[in-house]
């Protein structure tokens, strides 16, 4: 545990989560589950599945393949690249939160492979909600994590 990543977190608030009347009676359980608690939407993986259940309400993959013949090499890269991760038994997910892969999605769209609208509804399929401790890299935080952030 960084406790003294913790610690910053409930000495300044910066989310105006509400720390310092919790910290002030002892309630160094609810300040944990106020870490805890899952409310901030990110992207995140889908499994392949979903990913070709979408591709095929769309005809996704013959404009891949399409766009994987263009003249265009960064286009047509990954194009291919599109095409080798739906059809890799060995990939289960793609991670949508991830900045390479979101770069690669936007391409697309301004390609108009597919468009803002078809790829918003793919990424919506991959929103998960993190907890602020996990958003400051801290996993699951206890009370006593939170009691002994604020002695150190």
């Amino acid at each position: 545990m960084d406790y003294a990543a913790l610690r910053s977190e409930l000495t300044t608030d910066p989310l105006g989560l509400g720390y310092a009347p919790l910290l002030e009676v002892g309630a160094a359980n609810q300040v944990a589950d106020a870490l805890n608690e899952p409310r901030y939407p990110t992207d995140g993986p889908v499994t392949i599945e979903r990913v070709l259940r979408w591709a095929a309400k769309y005809a996704v993959l013959p404009r891949l393949q399409l766009a994987a013949q263009s003249d265009n090499m960064a286009l047509a890269g990954i194009a291919q690249v599109g095409l080798l991760l739906t059809q890799n038994p060995n990939i289960p997910t793609i991670d949508l939160g991830l900045e390479d892969v979101q770069q690669m999605f936007a391409a697309l769209v301004q390609a108009e492979v597919i468009s803002a609208a078809q790829r918003d509804e793919l990424f919506a399929s991959g929103v998960h909600l993190r907890s602020r401790a996990d958003v400051l890299g801290l996993g699951y935080v206890s009370a006593d994590d939170v009691r002994r952030a604020m002695e150190a």
